[in-house]
């Protein structure tokens, strides 16, 4: 009975953010990135891969790269990747997971770029410095907005490489402090906007060309606002299946977008990280954890 709750919850969790994923084959995103890129929009792609263990998926997943990079390039479809170190094999092999880098950097076709995502146990250096050994092919990498507001990533301003993506997506409403959750969730809004703000106005400074992710609307309305110089130089990005009328708005605004395209069949890792919160995320996680007892609880 239990395992038949589990199966009955993943399948509506998947229901939920299925419409965020492409499919499970390379040719279902390709087709999802030639669609994006007929109505104006750079496509940023990557495959859902996690628990690598061995050098042996980590090939697989680097050849996965390499063979979509050269597919998107054959098809002239022009569209980025997005990757993690993790998933080439960073905590088995650092030295492999470079060499996995630059292989899937030497497959890009022309006008496409490589993102390197952040995640826990790498250091943002780790990937600005792949980033800036790499001058002939573009590449860039993620990183917190507030490294930039506390002084912890000033390196950053006199590096050369030109692409930056600041993500909004982990940012947890304060549990502490004064005022009712409307109350902490308003303040909240002001406080990540300020961070945002800031960071970017130091890095157009630089002339770099500033990616945020984000499914807020109203925050990225606030952020166009306020950041009319800088508009050519900073681009939105939101996940495949974003609402398309607040997209049409974005660019009726003259707003660069861009589209997160994910595919493969390990999609509740990405579900967790990206796409949900509250209720949803805790049932998300009892799932991929197999804690029974949270879904007998829901």
């Amino acid at each position: 009975m239990v395992e038949d709750h589990h199966r009955i919850i993943k399948r509506l969790v998947f229901r939920l953010v299925k419409k965020h994923v492409a499919g499970t084959t390379m040719s279902s995103v390709i087709k999802a990135a030639a669609g994006l890129r007929g109505k104006n929009l750079l496509p940023t792609v990557t495959f859902l891969s996690d628990h690598v263990a061995t050098q042996l998926s980590a090939r697989y997943n680097i050849n996965a790269y390499t063979q979509l990079a050269r597919q998107l390039s054959r098809q002239n479809i022009r569209a980025d990747l997005s990757v993690r170190l993790s998933q080439l094999g960073y905590f088995i092999s650092a030295a492999g997971a470079r060499s996995g880098v630059e292989e899937i950097l030497a497959s890009l076709g022309p006008g496409s770029k490589l993102w390197l995502e952040s995640e826990s146990g790498i250091a943002t250096e780790e990937l600005a410095g792949l980033c800036e050994s790499n001058p002939s092919t573009p590449a860039g990498f993620e990183m917190p907005a507030s490294l930039l507001t506390n002084g912890s990533a000033d390196w950053y301003l006199g590096a050369k490489n030109k692409y930056v993506k600041l993500t909004t997506y982990n940012s947890v409403l304060p549990e502490a402090g004064t005022g009712n959750v409307a109350h902490r969730r308003a303040k909240h809004y002001v406080d990540m906007l300020d961070i945002f703000n800031r960071s970017i106005d130091r890095l157009a400074r630089k002339n770099r060309v500033i990616t945020v992710s984000s499914q807020d609307e109203k925050f990225m309305l606030g952020l166009l606002k306020a950041n009319r110089d800088h508009r050519r130089d900073l681009i939105f990005e939101v996940p495949l299946g974003y609402n398309a009328k607040r997209v049409g708005m974005l660019l009726k605004l003259k707003a660069n977008v861009g589209v997160y395209v994910t595919y493969g069949k390990d999609w509740i890792p990405y579900a967790i990280n990206r796409l949900t919160e509250g209720r949803i995320r805790d049932i998300a996680m009892a799932v991929l954890n197999g804690e029974h007892k949270v879904v007998g609880n829901a």
